[in-house]
């Protein structure tokens, strides 16, 4: 008959709603959701961009993206009002039994809206699917040309080797090894060092600015492209996917066996986030598979072989290629860049300098001469018969 105190009464309350283990397995796995589904989206966003930078879009690929997600944003919002409208409308449907067409109907139309967007998806990878209509970005395509005219150059002599008309990434490594002449100002430089200037000298015409762009993928979202794997992927999916429905089991579970004080709000809550859930987990197998094909075009597009004992190339053999490059390539962009701007800052103060230089000499040249008759020649001379006599007074008073 004792009292209980306030964490005793706390837990003893909890002890009494129906199917709390179930409902605090629902709570757990919707934070661990979020966070499985976001590291997953990052990874493939990742991964998709550094093959968009390598393979390149056109400018109305990347408008007709935007205006999918846009699409698929309101179809998301039309979603949320038709839920909320859903709620309002079962409450009211004792006293009008129309409500259930109306909602059906609504239904109907976002199903509408989503089979339009994902025709929308199929078409654009149907168009995606041919590499060879594919180009290069233009920095990307500018750097690998470059390397290759270099290539050809210094095999000139070299009937087999001097007129080639590609190369393998593996070279790309190599790039820093190749020394020039030794030079009283900087030492050697490496053909690597000389392709940086060369490009930031010729096709950079942002160098020395804010707005001077790396014309390579960073080697940060290199690294991270590496650790991919689209079997792992696959199976984090596979596994969210079999726990989501476990989750809406129970769900079910907890609402028809609970009194009607202990279903709201967790109904509620929970049918949205296993609608949203589930909506994510679409999206992101679309997102996987949508990755598997954009890879296949780069491997496609550079011709690069599996290695020995492989069938196919993954993603972390081909990458590696890139990550030594993209690294050294970063050091000594950032280091030129670096060297513009201080020179542009030189060449701004001259400016100035040269500037308020005109400017003293334009207000010198512009000073009036005193005309003859004038006032200033009448004053002039006023000033000088003044001063004689003055003069002769004090050397008279000295003598």
């Amino acid at each position: 008959d004792t009292p209980l105190d306030k964490p005793e009464q706390f837990l003893f309350e909890l002890s009494n709603i129906p199917s709390f283990g179930d409902r605090v397995f629902c709570f757990t796995f919707q934070a661990q959701f979020q966070e499985n589904i976001a590291t997953i989206r990052q990874r493939l966003n990742n991964f998709k961009n550094v093959c968009k930078l390598l393979l390149g879009e056109d400018e109305e690929k990347g408008k007709k993206e935007t205006e999918e997600k846009d699409k698929s944003e309101k179809t998301g919002s039309d979603n949320e009002e038709a839920d909320k409208e859903e709620a309002d409308k079962e409450e009211t449907a004792a006293e009008d039994g129309k409500t259930e067409e109306k909602v059906t109907d609504k239904e109907e139309k976002v199903v509408d809206k989503e089979g339009g967007s994902d025709s929308g998806e199929e078409k654009e990878k149907e168009e995606d699917t041919n590499a060879e209509t594919m180009e290069a970005s233009g920095d990307v395509q500018t750097v690998l040309g470059l390397v290759l005219a270099f290539g050809n150059y210094m095999n000139g002599g070299n009937r087999t080797r001097g007129q080639a008309d590609g190369f393998q990434l593996e070279i790309l490594a190599k790039l820093k090894d190749v020394k020039g002449k030794l030079s009283p100002k900087d030492g050697k430089t490496s053909l690597l060092h000389y392709l940086v200037i060369y490009y930031i000298n010729n096709f950079d015409k942002e160098a020395g600015t804010e707005h001077a762009k790396l014309p390579i993928p960073e080697p940060n979202d290199i690294n991270q492209a590496t650790l991919v794997k689209f079997d792992d992927i696959g199976k984090d999916l596979r596994k969210l996917k079999r726990d989501l429905d476990g989750c809406e089991k129970k769900v079910a579970q907890v609402v028809d066996g609970s009194e009607d004080k202990y279903i709201q709000p967790f109904k509620d809550n929970m049918q949205k986030f296993v609608k949203k859930a589930q909506k994510e987990h679409r999206e992101q197998e679309d997102n996987l598979e949508s990755c598997q094909m954009r890879f296949q075009q780069v491997v496609i597009f550079f011709g690069v072989k599996p290695r020995p004992g492989d069938t196919e190339v993954t993603p972390p053999y081909f990458f590696s290629l890139w990550t030594a490059f993209c690294r050294d390539f970063k050091d000594i962009w950032k280091k030129e860049q670096n060297k513009h701007a201080k020179k542009k800052v030189e060449t701004a103060k001259k400016k100035v300098q040269e500037m308020k230089e005109e400017k003293k000499s334009q207000v010198a040249s512009t000073q009036r001469k005193a005309r003859p008759g004038g006032l200033k020649e009448k004053l002039m001379t006023k000033s000088k018969s003044i001063d004689v006599p003055l003069k002769e007074n004090t050397k008279s008073s000295k003598e």
